[in-house]
């Protein structure tokens, strides 16, 4: 179930810890260089991020950030974070579902991108889904970040259209 993420701030905090002690298992978050000192921050309001929390049996399974450019009425950029690297639950996948059904038919952005770096094993999951809502794939940036294992990576950019 989606929720506000205040509530969970400590299970949030110690999933980042884990995630920086275990940063070859989470090499795909890219929480290098320019976005670490935000990473898993929890914002005052939703006016310029909006962030939920995936949560069920008392447990937060992960972590959904919409970055937002009101003047054009667009999220820019997605955060999408499964604190089980071992299984994706199907409350996570439901979650994500609803988190960008937020977007689309309650926020009425009229456009979200997002990437994901090219052999993230979440790659193929963000092909279906971008298919599922009728978006693309924009194009692939390569060699454009550099993650924790100190090699480059190319960015495949996708953006679904809200069409309702």
């Amino acid at each position: 179930m989606l929720k506000l993420p205040q509530p969970y701030s400590s299970q949030i905090e110690q999933a980042k810890i884990k995630i920086i002690e275990n940063e070859d298992q989470y090499k795909f978050v890219n929480i290098s260089s320019y976005w670490y000192s935000s990473f898993l921050k929890l914002p005052d309001s939703d006016w310029e991020e909006i962030v939920r929390v995936s949560f069920a049996e008392d447990k937060v399974f992960g972590f959904f950030k919409a970055t937002v450019d009101r003047e054009v009425n667009q999220i820019t950029s997605l955060t999408i974070i499964n604190f089980n690297l071992k299984t994706i639950s199907f409350t996570f996948i439901k979650d994500l579902e609803n988190f960008v059904r937020y977007l689309i038919e309650y926020k009425k952005f009229n456009k979200i991108s997002f990437s994901v770096v090219v052999g993230n094993p979440a790659e193929r999951m963000y092909d279906k889904f971008t298919e599922k809502y009728n978006g693309r794939v924009v194009g692939i940036k390569k060699n454009e970040v550099k993650l924790v294992d100190g090699k480059f990576y190319d960015l495949k950019l996708y953006e679904i259209e809200n069409n309702i």
